[in-house]
């Protein structure tokens, strides 16, 4: 693994996503747009239609699926089980404990993934990239709402589990499964009105990262604990899902796909989980801001390694 080889995939897969998170970062420091609306924008209408799109044009088998859905849900159960047991090691309180799991689990599968795994392998491997990040917003919405609330303060749990229903991808994920079954077709200007919106989903995302990197404030950081998740998040999760792919028989996109999926930062999704419910808010944007610095060293060793 020589360094030119790094050099070259720092240079053009990454890079070109931080300069497209930075300009997102400059929007919000200059211009302080409304993030929620265009969060929503894209949450309910090109995120959705990136979903159904990749998975109708692709050639990924029902098979296949299970199999990457399989590993999300076991490295997403895994880091959290690793996190639970340091955090009752270290006696951390409710509040403490859960934000500590919550950041351990939750990737930015979305802005992050997304694009780093369609520069770095192409169209295969986004269309299997999209059912990881299908999978992890489901659980993030389930799962990730239930550890929230066990932690802290906020809405009821069996209320915040019905939010479920208002995740737009998930329909497009049965509506994509049901086409693919029955051969059904769509009107063509329908399909590529679809097709426009889901190729905007991806640049869009990664503007509103860097604008919700703006927003983050870690001056007050203590960064023992962040250290620690994020060392699971970024050494310990990629190591299990390099595991599990060879256990389940994924090869190719979709053993790239899902290794990179696995082994993004922690979703900044998860500050708003710990806002709602008075979670540990501190080591929660600590650990999002000192993923996102770190994980081009580590993705970019990764992705090198998926190549060879």
């Amino acid at each position: 693994m020589s360094l030119h080889l790094l050099g070259s995939i720092l240079y053009g897969n990454l890079f070109p996503i931080f300069l497209v998170v930075g300009v997102g970062y400059l929007i919000e420091r200059l211009l302080h747009p409304d993030i929620q609306s265009t969060s929503r924008l894209t949450f309910y209408t090109m995120s959705p239609c990136l979903v159904f799109d990749s998975l109708v044009r692709s050639q990924v088998g029902g098979d296949e699926m299970g199999r990457i859905g399989l590993v999300a849900v076991v490295v997403m159960l895994s880091t959290g089980g690793i996190a639970w047991l340091l955090a009752r090691l270290l006696r951390l309180s409710p509040r403490q404990t859960s934000a500590f799991v919550l950041v351990a689990i939750f990737v930015n599968s979305g802005n992050y993934g997304l694009s780093l795994t369609e520069l770095a392998f192409g169209e295969e491997a986004l269309a299997r990239a999209v059912v990881y990040f299908v999978m992890s917003t489901v659980l993030l919405y389930t799962l990730g709402v239930y550890i929230a609330a066990l932690g802290g303060q906020g809405k009821g749990v069996g209320s915040a589990l019905r939010s479920i229903l208002r995740v737009p991808a998930v329909y497009a994920l049965a509506l994509a499964g049901f086409i693919r079954a029955t051969g059904f077709t769509l009107p063509l200007p329908l399909t590529q009105a679809v097709s426009l919106l889901g190729r905007a989903a991806i640049p869009v995302m990664l503007l509103i990262l860097g604008m919700q990197l703006a927003t983050i404030s870690v001056a007050d950081s203590e960064w023992r604990l962040p250290g620690l998740t994020s060392l699971i998040r970024l050494v310990v999760a990629p190591l299990l899902a390099l595991v599990l792919v060879n256990l389940v028989g994924l090869d190719g996109a979709g053993r790239q796909a899902t290794v990179v999926e696995a082994s993004t930062p922690t979703a900044v999704s998860t500050i708003i989980l710990a806002l709602e419910f008075g979670l540990d808010a501190t080591l929660v944007t600590g650990t999002v801001f000192l993923t996102t610095i770190l994980s081009p060293i580590t993705l970019t060793v990764l992705i090198a390694f998926l190549q060879a």
